[in-house]
Protein backbone atom coordinates (compact mmCIF):
# COMPACT_ATOMS: atom_id res chain seq x y z
CA UNK A 1 0.00 0.00 0.00
CA UNK A 2 1.37 3.40 -0.91
CA UNK A 3 1.66 6.14 1.67
CA UNK A 4 -1.04 8.20 -0.10
CA UNK A 5 -3.46 5.27 -0.12
CA UNK A 6 -2.77 4.60 3.55
CA UNK A 7 -3.46 8.24 4.48
CA UNK A 8 -6.72 8.30 2.51
CA UNK A 9 -7.78 5.08 4.23
CA UNK A 10 -6.98 6.47 7.68
CA UNK A 11 -9.00 9.64 7.02
CA UNK A 12 -11.99 7.64 5.77
CA UNK A 13 -11.73 5.26 8.72
CA UNK A 14 -11.63 8.20 11.17
CA UNK A 15 -14.65 9.82 9.49
CA UNK A 16 -16.67 6.59 9.57
CA UNK A 17 -15.80 5.88 13.20
CA UNK A 18 -16.80 9.41 14.21
CA UNK A 19 -20.04 9.17 12.23
CA UNK A 20 -21.00 5.95 14.01
CA UNK A 21 -19.87 7.26 17.40
CA UNK A 22 -21.92 10.45 17.07
CA UNK A 23 -25.00 8.89 15.49
CA UNK A 24 -28.27 9.37 17.34
CA UNK A 25 -30.15 6.87 15.16
CA UNK A 26 -31.77 3.79 16.70
CA UNK A 27 -29.69 1.68 14.35
CA UNK A 28 -27.17 2.30 11.60
CA UNK A 29 -26.49 0.73 8.24
CA UNK A 30 -23.03 1.10 6.75
CA UNK A 31 -22.52 0.68 3.00
CA UNK A 32 -18.96 0.53 1.68
CA UNK A 33 -17.26 -0.66 -1.46
CA UNK A 34 -14.51 -2.56 0.38
CA UNK A 35 -15.22 -5.35 2.86
CA UNK A 36 -14.84 -4.52 6.57
CA UNK A 37 -13.28 -7.88 7.43
CA UNK A 38 -11.05 -10.55 5.92
CA UNK A 39 -13.94 -12.91 6.72
CA UNK A 40 -15.56 -11.69 3.49
CA UNK A 41 -12.64 -12.87 1.37
CA UNK A 42 -13.17 -16.36 -0.11
CA UNK A 43 -10.96 -19.01 1.52
CA UNK A 44 -8.94 -19.52 -1.66
CA UNK A 45 -7.74 -15.89 -1.49
CA UNK A 46 -7.35 -15.24 2.26
CA UNK A 47 -3.58 -15.77 2.19
CA UNK A 48 -3.11 -13.83 -1.04
CA UNK A 49 -0.77 -10.87 -0.47
CA UNK A 50 -3.20 -8.51 -2.20
CA UNK A 51 -6.28 -9.51 -0.19
CA UNK A 52 -5.87 -6.25 1.76
CA UNK A 53 -6.88 -4.48 -1.46
CA UNK A 54 -10.33 -6.05 -1.03
CA UNK A 55 -10.92 -6.06 2.72
CA UNK A 56 -9.85 -3.94 5.67
CA UNK A 57 -9.75 -4.98 9.31
CA UNK A 58 -12.58 -2.90 10.75
CA UNK A 59 -13.80 -5.55 13.18
CA UNK A 60 -12.92 -3.44 16.23
CA UNK A 61 -15.04 -0.59 14.85
CA UNK A 62 -17.89 -3.03 14.25
CA UNK A 63 -17.66 -4.38 17.82
CA UNK A 64 -17.50 -0.84 19.24
CA UNK A 65 -20.48 0.64 17.35
CA UNK A 66 -22.55 -2.42 16.29
CA UNK A 67 -24.27 -1.09 13.17
CA UNK A 68 -27.31 -3.20 12.29
CA UNK A 69 -25.98 -4.05 8.83
CA UNK A 70 -22.71 -3.53 6.99
CA UNK A 71 -23.23 -4.01 3.28
CA UNK A 72 -20.25 -4.11 0.96
CA UNK A 73 -19.17 -4.98 -2.55
CA UNK A 74 -15.82 -5.37 -4.33
CA UNK A 75 -15.58 -9.10 -3.70
CA UNK A 76 -17.40 -11.08 -6.38
CA UNK A 77 -18.51 -13.88 -4.05
CA UNK A 78 -21.66 -13.51 -1.93
CA UNK A 79 -21.36 -13.87 1.83
CA UNK A 80 -23.34 -13.18 4.95
CA UNK A 81 -22.06 -13.52 8.52
CA UNK A 82 -22.19 -11.74 11.86
CA UNK A 83 -19.60 -9.85 13.83
CA UNK A 84 -21.20 -9.31 17.22
CA UNK A 85 -24.71 -8.02 16.52
CA UNK A 86 -23.80 -6.71 13.06
CA UNK A 87 -24.81 -8.62 9.96
CA UNK A 88 -22.22 -8.31 7.20
CA UNK A 89 -23.64 -8.82 3.71
CA UNK A 90 -22.10 -8.96 0.25
CA UNK A 91 -24.43 -9.84 -2.62
CA UNK A 92 -22.53 -9.00 -5.82
CA UNK A 93 -23.72 -9.67 -9.33
CA UNK A 94 -20.13 -9.56 -10.59
CA UNK A 95 -19.14 -8.87 -14.16
CA UNK A 96 -21.66 -9.63 -16.87
CA UNK A 97 -19.47 -12.39 -18.36
CA UNK A 98 -18.70 -14.09 -15.04
CA UNK A 99 -20.40 -17.39 -14.27
CA UNK A 100 -23.22 -17.38 -11.70
CA UNK A 101 -21.68 -16.84 -8.28
CA UNK A 102 -24.67 -17.24 -5.97
CA UNK A 103 -26.04 -13.71 -6.42
CA UNK A 104 -29.50 -13.38 -4.82
CA UNK A 105 -31.58 -11.24 -7.17
CA UNK A 106 -34.35 -10.65 -4.65
CA UNK A 107 -32.39 -10.26 -1.40
CA UNK A 108 -34.45 -8.31 1.16
CA UNK A 109 -33.32 -6.72 4.43
CA UNK A 110 -35.57 -6.26 7.45
CA UNK A 111 -34.75 -3.13 9.43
Amino acid sequence: MTRDTYEIHQKARFWLGNSLKNSTAKSNIVVTHHAPSIQSVPAAYKDDPISSAYASDLEEMIHNYQPHYWIHGHIHTPCQYNIGNTTIVCNPHGYIDEPYNGYHKELVFQI
